[in-house]
């Protein structure tokens, strides 16, 4: 007899039925298809027409000012900013190479940094629209090796949401190892494997790892490799020449201070190593001038380069969530950058690299700064973008403000703001609902829960809510991720809710074996043995009479108030994401992330 230890697998797929139902991809739907129909059929640009003379100087003269300001930090700057009519100003200023002497030009390529990808985001979205990779793909089915939790999706990696941690940050040591070992045996694979732990599905946490996976899902996916999809897919159809992978002979070079100086460092050609750019496939390897960047910014958040749903996940659902900044598919939506106006856009930057791209619908405008030098707050790219944006976002003339009233229509758009195409605030009648009550008239619809009971309209929370259930006696409870309040109240993981006063209360406390607040993020309920079991990371349930020792699952009497540990034969670091209970027998069956010791005949 041998002992084995088998890993509990939280779902179990029946051949030939759920699979299609999450989405899987084929390679043979790809090769039936052609991966090539999915590639962008952009709406054309107006062609491009030179601007203002006097506004094209202002820019250049702020450009080349900004720079000699920040000459210790930069080397060179590129700046292009484009109209939604076609009208287009370009600035540069400073060296490309202090090296070689050679000055920066407005078609000298930059390293993008993390402004790589939504370049990725839009293939993805491509591969989606065609149906060659949805974006309710596992991960996993397509890349078995990586480090990525069973159910993540490519949209979970596209949102930074899949809870997959980051090759590059694992270790503050890394970006250090690949400057100095520039031919370094790393690659796409290894930035997706061997990772630390990292958070639930569902919680923003960026990764650069994330993208690179989706690079390889696409390849496995389509049967190509991803320079070739990046090209005929998106590069070609878009026009961009001036874009494109290392190495890139006429490439600005990454520069640092060192000795006294501003010096350019690692390999000509890359943006600084070429194995920077293997591990961070997708998410921050491409070269890029500002011209072909605006171009790609406007077709890509100007709804002119996706449509239907895919354009929507990016340049809508931002718009939904009410929130200053948010991250929507390999898309940073910021109403905090200039004034309270809605912008679309990545930032990048790593060792000798700063660039932004951004869209500001509202003005019609689309600018992109790229800088080969290390930024400090208030230093880098983006500030620069800002910096221009301030010359474009004037008010309009005195007798147009006379007009306009009390609209605003003569404000800058920094103070106007604008509006969202959507209705962020929920309608009335959705607040409320329909639960007998006098104060709802018998009519159906929502309640809020969140409030304390003290009348208040909103709730003090903290943490967020993943798992409840109703207890027989018509209490909620609620348990969740970092869930520290609840309605005003001081909780640990669990919170409960009377129904008759509204009031919020702790219900017990459940700890990590560090001390910390645990996960809860699994509720049931035996009705008939009244029977509350609770699933999670904690380590400990405490209430005011005592303290019990559990793993990942914990079982409450509801008649007597005790709890019991359940976890007995699970091993490993435990994590129970899902219980069911079979109401006949009593039986309980647990899914997550542990191991169980049995037996097998050799």
């Amino acid at each position: 007899m041998i002992r084995i230890t088998r890993t509990t697998l939280a779902l179990l797929l029946v051949a030939g039925g759920l699979s299609a139902q999450l989405g899987t991809p084929s390679v043979a739907l790809a090769a039936s298809v052609g991966w090539k129909a999915c590639a962008a059929r952009p709406v054309p640009l107006p062609a491009t027409r030179p601007a203002d003379p006097a506004l094209a100087d202002a820019i250049q003269r702020r450009v080349s000012n900004w720079r000699q300001a920040r000459s210790t930090r930069y080397a060179g700057l590129s700046a292009t900013i484009r109209w939604d009519d076609g009208r287009e100003v370009s600035a540069v200023s400073g060296s490309a190479d202090k090296g070689s002497g050679r000055a920066v030009s407005t078609n000298t390529p930059f390293a993008l940094a993390s402004v790589s990808k939504p370049f990725t985001a839009a293939i993805a979205l491509l591969l989606d629209a065609c149906g060659i990779m949805p974006l309710g793909t596992r991960a996993s089915s397509l890349v078995p090796y990586a480090d990525v939790r069973p159910e993540a999706t490519i949209e979970d990696l596209l949102r930074h949401e899949a809870g997959m941690s980051d090759w590059l940050t694992d270790k503050y040591t890394r970006m250090d190892w690949l400057i100095s070992h520039p031919n370094g045996k790393v690659g796409p694979k290894t930035a997706v494997k061997n990772l630390l732990l990292r958070g639930e599905i569902g919680t923003f946490d960026y990764s650069n790892s994330s993208l690179t996976l989706v690079t390889l899902a696409a390849e496995r996916a389509t049967g190509v490799s991803w320079e070739k999809l990046m090209s005929e897919l998106l590069l070609k159809p878009l026009g961009l020449k001036e874009t494109g992978f290392g190495p890139i002979a006429d490439a600005a070079r990454p520069h640092t201070w060192s000795r006294g100086a501003l010096r350019p460092f690692g390999q000509r050609g890359w943006g600084p190593t070429r194995s920077v750019a293997a591990v961070l496939r997708g998410a921050g390897d491409l070269f890029s001038t500002p011209h072909d960047l605006v171009r790609f910014g406007e077709l890509l958040w100007g709804d002119r380069l996706l449509e239907g749903s895919q354009t929507q996940l990016i340049n809508g659902i931002a718009n939904l969530t009410g929130l200053a900044w948010s991250y929507t598919i390999g898309t940073m939506m910021d109403r905090s950058w200039l004034g309270s106006v809605r912008t679309y856009g990545h930032t990048g930057g790593y060792s000798g690299v700063s660039t932004t791209l951004r869209r500001i619908p509202e003005l019609g405008v689309t600018i992109a700064v790229t800088a080969n030098g290390m930024g400090t707050p208030g230093g880098y790219a983006d500030d620069l973008a800002i910096n221009l944006i301030d010359l474009l976002d004037v008010p309009a003339p005195s007798s147009a403000q006379a007009i306009a009233g009390a609209s605003g229509a003569g404000l800058t758009a920094a103070v106007r703001a604008n509006p969202e195409p959507f209705p962020v605030v929920t309608p009335a009648a959705l607040l409320i609902c329909g639960d007998g009550s006098a104060a709802t008239g018998g009519a159906l619809g929502w309640q809020d829960l969140s409030s304390g009971g003290d009348g208040s309209e909103d709730g003090d929370w903290s943490g967020r809510a993943t798992a409840l259930a109703e207890l027989p006696d018509g209490r909620l409870l609620v348990g969740g991720v970092a869930l520290t309040r609840a309605g005003g109240v001081v909780v640990k993981g669990l919170a409960v809710r009377d129904p008759k006063s509204g009031a919020w209360s702790p219900f017990a406390s459940l700890t990590r074996a560090d001390g910390t607040v645990a996960t809860v993020t699994a509720i049931s309920v035996d009705t008939s043995r009244q029977r509350l079991f609770v699933g999670g990371d904690f380590t400990t349930v405490a209430t005011k009479a005592r303290r019990t020792a559990v793993k990942g699952i914990a079982m409450l009497n509801l008649k007597s108030g005790r709890w019991s540990a359940l976890s007995g034969g699970l091993r490993g670091s435990v994590l129970v994401r899902a219980i069911s209970i079979d109401s006949t027998s009593g039986r309980v069956a647990v899914g997550g992330r542990f191991a169980v010791t049995g037996k097998a005949k050799s």
